[in-house]
């Protein structure tokens, strides 16, 4: 997947790293306390269940999911949607860690995108000399244990937030937006029915037949 996400992605986890970065050598911040009481793979696995579920296309979702961010999650990008089949058979594990930090990896499975436009198109199943390509991509999530993290004031400016007790905290968001079939297809049909644009509406209804085969597959296995 080499395309503008990849590299909006890196940027993100870039500018996420240098902010572990602050919350690692702050002095204000105290490790020696009580272990989190939720693992990272725990707190990579809720964000994953509300990602997927579209949470961050509401702005009480956003809430949700910016409470497991060390600092403000950006606002999804409907540029191109990423949709995944049953999010429960992702699997998401941790790879790398070192004190106060860890790499967890969730590996799903991409069955196409949505643009901006409400086409739907669906991933390659296939490559050269028509062998099956393997399940994926693979998504890294950086999160640090720490008793901080930076909230959004509504006049734009940040704030810092402490706990009590240290927590592992995914540091940064990316503006690509992954969901699950189910939720494309409540978010289609959520579009279609606002706009009047009849090309929007064409592409929605080929989306919506496309999808809803996908998920008939999903439910048949």
């Amino acid at each position: 997947m080499k395309d503008a996400t990849d590299l909006t992605g890196r940027i993100f986890r870039i500018a996420g790293l240098l902010l572990g970065i602050f919350f690692s050598i702050s002095p204000n911040l105290s490790l020696s306390q009580a272990p989190p009481t939720i693992p990272a793979t725990q707190v990579s696995e809720e964000f994953w269940r509300l990602e997927t579920n579209g949470e961050r296309l509401k702005s009480s979702g956003m809430e949700k999911v910016g409470a497991l961010f060390a600092r403000p999650v950006p606002a999804p990008s409907v540029q191109l949607i990423h949709v995944v089949g049953d999010p429960s058979h992702d699997t998401i594990e941790e790879t790398t860690e070192a004190e106060g930090w860890t790499e967890v990896s969730v590996t799903t499975n991409e069955l196409g995108t949505l643009d901006r436009t409400l086409r739907f198109a669906r991933s390659p199943r296939k490559g050269r000399n028509n062998v099956a390509l393997l399940r994926g991509p693979v998504i890294t999530l950086d999160l640090v244990l720490t008793t901080k993290r930076l909230k959004l004031r509504e006049d734009g400016t940040h704030v810092v937030e402490a706990t009590s007790t240290p927590k592992w905290l995914i540091l940064c968001g990316s503006e690509s937006l992954w969901v699950s079939v189910d939720t494309a297809i409540r978010y289609v049909t959520e579009m279609r029915a606002r706009t009047k644009d009849p090309n929007m509406r064409k592409n929605a209804d080929q989306s919506l037949a496309n999808l809803r085969s996908l998920q008939k597959r999903i439910l048949q296995k």
